[in-house]
């Protein structure tokens, strides 16, 4: 099985919300924010990164 984990970092203007925020409303802002990442699904967030799956269409 192909490994098709990434991570990405997370912006400090987004990590500074965490402590104002419920872990699933923090989970959705980081989900809104990886938009811009095309087929990335996020796994879980770890050391102010997003662990993102890979999907969609490879050639």
């Amino acid at each position: 099985m192909l490994n098709n984990q990434s991570k990405v970092v997370i912006p400090l203007r987004i990590l500074e919300q965490e402590k104002h925020l419920s872990n699933c409303d923090f989970f959705k802002l980081v989900e809104e924010y990886l938009r811009k990442y095309q087929n990335y699904m996020l796994v879980r967030i770890e050391d102010g990164l997003a662990v993102c799956e890979r999907g969609g269409q490879n050639g």
